[in-house]
């Protein structure tokens, strides 16, 4: 009994009851994961419908950019196609089939082709390539007329020029979302070159002594009197300094001003073309007439400049227009005195692609 004692080994008295395991205390992670569970429940699905709507998202992105590309390339190939039947519809009309010698050459034909491509492009149904055929077209002599280097431009003024101020510098929404402005903005320099350089072939010479005296002779037949030799006399001597001096001031500058009118309707085309004959014997280049109508006219006759430090200018031609009025019997809001310039308006900061020295004359409706 002591050697059990002092061996240091356990007691092993008690029952059977001391050597059973303390029972466990009992569990709880089945309660403290149901609330994890029904948070995963809704966050899970949410997070598969953002991706769904994510991903479908992308997928409508996808067809359309690829739809867009779809689109570019078709509207690329039908302007090729179209600057392609272009520049066969212009050789066919140079040079006939079946023919030895070039055709004629007809304006008003070859013109009348060109304006269609321009309510083509104008519409935005055509692009870049249909625009830069055009520009070759209208800034070379053309092909049919031999010995010639006078840009097609020339023969085709009056419609290049609403073509260049009223379509490439003022265009169309549709023709602003199919070409861009860089691309506008090319094929419109040549054409003002090719405009200037019409501007010095066309423009006529500037009025003799002999036509000047002629002039105020029959503006004075148009008054109902005679005109002592004194008088007449005067009135030349005034008016070929007037001309002398604007057209010396006119071939100073770096281009010569050009002006464009507008008229309201037909019955002022014939006064205005007075006015432009009027105006080209100061050295003015009078491109061609345009008729605006009635709703665009203005109450009153208005003379527009484009920029700014070419106030001066304007307030000369003013001057010379009322000159040009008071010659023509015609318009006479221009011909009275305006000392305060009401008849100038100011459009600079709204020039677009117009390029210096550009001024519009505006008729009144109603005038003259």
């Amino acid at each position: 009994m002591s050697g059990n004692i002092g061996s240091g080994l356990p007691a092993t008295g008690g029952g059977p009851q001391e050597s059973q395991a303390a029972p466990a205390a009992p569990s709880t992670p089945a309660k403290s994961s149901a609330p994890l569970a029904a948070v995963l429940g809704v966050v899970l699905p949410f997070c598969t419908y953002l991706y769904s709507q994510q991903q479908e998202r992308q997928d409508q992105l996808r067809h359309r950019y690829q739809q867009q590309l779809q689109d570019q390339q078709l509207a690329h190939e039908k302007d090729k196609e179209q600057a392609q039947r272009l520049l066969q519809a212009i050789q066919d009309r140079q040079f006939p089939a079946g023919t030895a010698e070039p055709a004629r050459f007809n304006a008003d034909a070859t013109c009348g082709l060109l304006a269609n491509q321009v309510t083509l492009i104008r519409r935005g149904l055509v692009g870049e390539q249909t625009l830069g055929v055009l520009t070759s077209l209208l800034t070379a002599p053309p092909a049919n007329r031999r010995g010639s280097d006078t840009p097609l431009a020339c023969e085709c003024r009056e419609f290049s020029l609403q073509f260049v101020e009223m379509t490439l510098a003022r265009p169309s929404a549709e023709l602003a979302a199919a070409v861009s402005r860089s691309a506008r903005e090319k094929n419109q320099q040549p054409l003002n070159d090719a405009l200037s350089r019409c501007d010095q072939i066309k423009q006529e010479p500037a009025t003799k002594p002999g036509q000047l005296k002629q002039l105020i002779e029959e503006q004075a037949k148009k008054e109902n009197k005679e005109l002592p030799a004194v008088e007449l006399k005067q009135m030349l001597a005034a008016l070929e300094t007037a001309v002398a001096r604007r057209t010396a001031e006119i071939k100073a500058l770096p281009l010569k001003p050009r002006v464009y009118i507008q008229i309201a309707g037909e019955s002022q085309r014939a006064a205005a073309a007075c006015l432009g004959k009027r105006l080209r014997e100061y050295g003015y280049a009078l491109p061609g007439i345009e008729n605006v109508g009635g709703r665009r006219a203005p109450p009153a006759s208005q003379l527009r400049y484009f920029f700014a430090d070419e106030a001066s200018w304007a307030t000369r031609l003013r001057a010379d227009l009322a000159d040009a009025a008071l010659r023509c019997q015609a318009f006479p809001d221009l011909a009275a005195e305006d000392p305060q310039g009401q008849a100038i308006r100011d459009f600079s900061g709204k020039a677009g692609g117009a390029r210096p020295y550009h001024f519009e004359l505006w008729l009144a409706a109603g005038a003259p």
